[in-house]
């Protein structure tokens, strides 16, 4: 426990990208990273030579090496540089990553970004035969997580496998449908205002729209699913020491602490993990050891979180995530919810302030590093949409894989 931070990010930079307008994930990154760098008030050498992370490379360029692609697409020439994967989820391990970079002096400044346009340019858009655009999650992500051999052939897509592991939640902490149509109508009510969100032009919901919608994978309905959009997305900050940010008289937004557990992969296996206490479990993850990790580091705690972004992609995790990340008691985070605590207007968490992926949607897979650049928009106060008044500590938290395969935690924040 430590009450100086681990590291400072100083600037950062986004790009976005229309249906009717689509950009490749390499364009939107290229210009996300040009934006940080003039942010954090550098000169493009100063982080030539220096360090590069990329997040999972995008499902609208799957070339290999696509981390080496965008450093030559830059002549970045980095010495520090690699694509951080635990399953998509790695973006927020790019904090880890850059913040151990800088402290140990390994390089003075990481770049860190992350791109997809897998919602306007479908997967692997340069090869012809293959162009198309994505119409739902389903089409998009349906196959990705889920293992070949034994599940896909007898019926099981992503959403069919969350759908599973929501059960259990009611089944084992008393969730309830009422609970994740709540999570959903809360993620809308923070987003609507946010000019990059794919459903916010649609207005606000009411729980009775959620539980209205078309049942996907019982029991999650249409809305209780993040949709696929905008047409894409990139994000990139820019990380450098505590002290390095002092002498350049800069007001970062600092690093105090973080930490990642993976703990499977698919769902078969995940159901037979000697990482759990029992077998078969559903409900318990690696969330519960990532926000440990990550508030081990630091002398705050989740009193001190007034804000939360992460990625949610169907809102029955969001319940979930909040007793496991520690706001509440398990079988309490519906009871949360329900008191208004992350409430817009009168709670006291500020929690997916863009809509978070149930409502800003989903351009592939940088909708991590979208999180994590509304954050720090949050706490330089600087939001494009609503702005989350007194926010000092946020915690961003991304889970990748099906069920929570992999669980990444950081805590920000905005005082020293």
């Amino acid at each position: 426990m430590s009450t100086e931070p681990r590291a400072a990010i100083i600037g950062y930079g986004d790009a976005y990208a229309g249906f009717e307008e689509p950009k490749p994930p390499l364009t939107l990154a290229a210009r996300a990273i040009r934006a940080a760098v003039e942010d954090a008030g550098l000169e493009p050498d100063d982080v030539r030579g220096q360090g590069l992370l990329t997040a999972r490379r995008p499902a609208a360029d799957h070339r290999p090496q696509w981390n080496n692609i965008l450093g030559s697409y830059l002549n970045l020439a980095p010495t520090y540089s690699t694509e951080v994967t635990m399953h998509s989820a790695g973006a927020i391990s790019m904090i880890e990553h850059a913040s151990t970079a800088v402290r140990d002096g390994v390089v003075d400044y990481v770049v860190c970004a992350g791109a997809d346009a897998a919602a306007s340019l479908g997967a692997y858009p340069h090869i012809a035969s293959r162009e198309s655009k994505y119409t739902n999650y389903t089409e998009f992500a349906g196959t990705m997580d889920v293992h070949p051999e034994f599940e896909y052939p007898y019926g099981v897509i992503m959403p069919a496998a969350f759908a599973m592991g929501a059960r259990r939640q009611m089944h084992e902490l008393g969730h309830t449908a009422e609970d994740f149509a709540l999570a959903s109508v809360i993620c809308r009510d923070w987003g609507v205002d946010f000019p990059h969100a794919t459903l916010g032009h649609k207005g606000r919901l009411s729980v009775d729209d959620v539980l209205d919608s078309p049942m996907i994978a019982s029991p999650l309905r249409l809305f209780n699913i993040m949709p696929l959009g905008p047409g894409g997305s990139g994000g990139a900050f820019i990380v450098t020491s505590v002290e390095r940010a002092r002498e350049l008289g800069v007001e970062p937004v600092y690093v105090y602490g973080y930490g990642s557990r993976s703990t499977h992969e698919y769902l078969t296996p995940r159901a037979n993990s000697p990482y759990w206490p029992e077998r078969g479990n559903l409900v318990d993850s690696g969330m519960v050891d990532a926000a440990e990790r990550a508030f081990a580091m630091t002398d705050r705690d989740v009193d001190d979180i007034d804000l939360i972004e992460t990625d949610a992609g169907t809102s029955n995790a969001v319940p979930l995530l909040l007793e496991q990340l520690g706001f509440c008691e398990p079988g309490e985070g519906g009871q949360f919810i329900r008191e208004g605590h992350l409430d817009p207007d009168g709670g006291d968490i500020a929690f997916n302030t863009d809509g978070g992926a149930l409502t800003a949607g989903q351009t592939g897979v940088s909708l991590y590093v979208d999180r994590i650049i509304e954050c720090i928009r949050q706490l330089r106060g600087e939001a494009l949409g609503r702005q989350a008044p007194d926010v000092e500590t946020g915690l961003v938290y991304g889970l990748g894989g099906p069920l929570y395969a992999c669980s990444t935690v950081a805590i920000l924040g905005n005082t020293n």
